[in-house]
């Protein structure tokens, strides 16, 4: 039995089951077996993703506050689904905690975990609890499911397709710059930032919208920077691409920012991923319904760029129409 803190390992799977919702018609086995078991619905395939949130590697036990970091592990991982068009059913959440951690502190990351599956009406149906010797970590597994004819993929892009992003990329790497100063305090503009990088929204509801009226021929979310989520995309679609900066669509505090530090913030935002905005592209038989889906405001996109028939390539084009070019299209892990 682990135990940490003088908190029993069965203290919190106790407290998991009583305060997450386990009621859901086709689950047959929740929390509290050796596997959990539910019923796949027919006309539906299954959708399944994980990830992980280490500390010192995602986030920085001085800063990040346990209700969002509950919240943004849930996050990513149903961004997952969010970017299939599918519609979030199931989680398991494995728990690696240290003695850095107390009751109180648990409590609240569960609390936010929780909040964030409650807004997708997500179950949580399993998981694991287990003692790490240094450093936090988290990993989610999201399962979904989606109508086949609706599954959207990043191998669909053709030439000719416009590139388009939701929300404001780029928000959330500049919140993090300015965490990383660990300053004591911040302005308000800055807070905004700061928020869009603490606790990302995945925008589950503008997937299925994107990919029920199959206005998206293409999709991924933004985890790991614009630059580079989309060249996978063009790497599966087999297709080239040119975004400008022009088009780019910047919030007011992340314009702020670009005005006194121009290509150092423009390749931070392009960069620096952790947004979980959906980046997709459009054939040009669906842009009149998502232009009309964008101006009943029922999904926020901006056209950023287009794809070209070529080798798979990404090209930046700044404000005068020169070449942008980035050394770091996007967050790797590097094991060296």
């Amino acid at each position: 039995m682990v135990e940490i803190n003088g908190i029993e390992e069965r203290e919190i799977v106790q407290w998991i089951k009583k305060h997450f919702n386990q009621d859901d018609d086709d689950l047959s086995i929740g929390i509290g077996d050796d596997c959990a078991s539910f019923n796949t619905r027919k006309g539906h395939q299954t959708l399944v993703s994980t990830d992980t949130l280490v500390e010192n590697t995602h986030f920085e036990l001085n800063w990040a506050k346990p209700g969002n970091l509950g919240e943004k592990s849930a996050a990513v991982s149903l961004s997952d689904i969010a970017a299939m068009g599918g519609q979030p059913r199931y989680a398991l959440l494995n728990l690696n905690l240290t003695s850095s951690v107390d009751k109180r502190w648990i409590k609240a990351y569960l609390k936010g975990f929780k909040n964030a599956l409650a807004t997708c009406k997500c179950v949580l149906i399993g998981g694991n609890v287990t003692i790490a010797p240094a450093g936090l970590g988290f990993t989610v597994t999201a399962i979904g499911e989606v109508k086949p004819e609706h599954c959207v993929t990043r191998a669909g892009a053709k030439p000719g397709d416009a590139v388009y992003v939701t929300g404001t990329p780029g928000d959330s790497a500049l919140g993090l710059d300015l965490l990383r100063e660990k300053r004591r305090s911040y302005s308000t503009a800055e807070r905004k930032l700061i928020s869009r990088h603490d606790s990302p929204k995945p925008r589950i509801g503008w997937g299925q919208l994107l990919a029920s009226k199959k206005i998206a021929s293409a999709m991924i979310d933004i985890s790991d920077g614009v630059a580079m989520d989309l060249e996978r995309v063009l790497t599966t679609s087999k297709v080239r691409a040119t975004i400008e900066l022009d088009r780019f669509p910047l919030s007011k505090e992340s314009a702020a920012i670009v005005a006194k530090k121009g290509e150092t913030a423009w390749r931070r935002i392009l960069g620096g991923g952790e947004d979980y905005e959906l980046l997709f592209t459009v054939p040009p038989s669906k842009q009149a319904s998502l232009d009309r889906l964008i101006q009943s405001g029922r999904i926020t996109a901006t056209r950023i760029g287009a794809t070209s028939k070529g080798a798979p390539s990404l090209r930046i084009l700044d404000h005068q129409e020169a070449d942008l070019d980035i050394d770091n299209y996007g967050w790797t892990h590097n094991l060296e």
